[in-house]
């Protein structure tokens, strides 16, 4: 019994530093999108910096017109304050339709708890759709767009290892809903999946180590479709290595393993699929 116990240790071991290598691997490397956020904010301080200072003249047409009038100004310069000032009007205007679309068409949550308890049907939301505007709006009080998107992302990524952790059980409870009780034990699907999702980390860094090689080029249309090709022929290999996988492991013949083979594939994408959504929220709901 000792000696069984010891021999499952392997596929243990295995799953555990693999992951370990992969995410901290991952981890080393800083963000691309940095330097482009920080030269964006700059960008837009130097932006908002000059309009302010056109804006707080409060000057309008008209007085710019009695100015030239008097001799103060000459027409040409009239016609160029003029469209100055209209340009600065217009970037006002869109600052103010870009913060309402970002917030969804509410400007705190106050107004959004006072339209769903006093406002027409027609214009209140679900109970989800409340629970996720009064969340945004509230995390939107002391952080700006970007910062919310930025914080969603830093803990959903940091958090997968935990998601596929907890996926891994439910991979192995479809192994053994679809196969013999009496001959494989749910341990013996354990095991399967120690494997397979050993290789799939693996095959993960080493698609992650490819890709931030192609980026010491230079970014040219050449170059993107390779790293494009290089990503594809990876995710469909995640796909396919699980039928030949399960072949040799089950010891079905071809077409038994491909039938089986589909129908697992496609309940754990549906499972998948309802626990990313499930772990988003709940990420979102963390953030403060």
């Amino acid at each position: 019994m000792a000696g069984k116990r010891m021999s499952y240790l392997g596929p243990v071991r295995l799953y555990i530093f693999i992951s370990f290598v992969t995410f901290l691997t991952i981890s080393l490397f800083p963000a691309e999108t940095i330097n482009k956020k920080e030269s964006s904010k700059t960008n837009k301080n130097t932006k908002e910096l000059i309009i302010p200072t056109i804006d707080s003249l409060h000057i309008e047409e008209k007085s710019v017109n009695g100015l030239t009038k008097v001799g103060i100004l000459s027409q040409k310069n009239n016609d160029t304050i003029i469209k100055i000032l209209q340009q600065t009007t217009e970037i006002d205007r869109g600052k103010s339709n870009n913060k309402e679309v970002a917030d969804f068409g509410y400007k705190s949550v106050n107004q959004l708890d006072s339209i769903q308890k006093h406002g027409d049907k027609k214009i209140k939301v679900s109970k989800t759709e409340y629970w996720f505007l009064k969340k945004w709006l509230a995390v939107k009080e002391e952080n700006t767009n970007e910062q919310i998107i930025e914080k969603f992302m830093y803990s959903f990524s940091s958090n997968i290892p935990k998601v596929l952790f907890l996926y891994m059980p439910f991979f192995a409870f479809t192994l053994w809903l679809f196969h013999d009780k009496k001959k494989w034990y749910y341990f013996d699907h354990g095991i399967f999946t120690l494997h397979y999702f050993s290789f799939l980390l693996l095959l993960i860094l080493t698609l992650f180590l490819i890709d931030k090689t192609t980026l010491l080029f230079a970014p040219t249309l050449v170059m993107e479709w390779i790293r494009f090709s290089i990503k594809s022929i990876g995710i469909f290999w995640m796909i396919y290595y699980f039928f030949p996988a399960h072949r040799r492991y089950y010891r079905h013949n071809f077409l038994k393993s491909l039938y089986k083979s589909s129908l697992i594939i496609l309940v754990n994408l549906a499972i998948l699929f309802i626990l990313v959504v499930l772990f988003a929220l709940y990420t979102f709901n963390e953030i403060h």
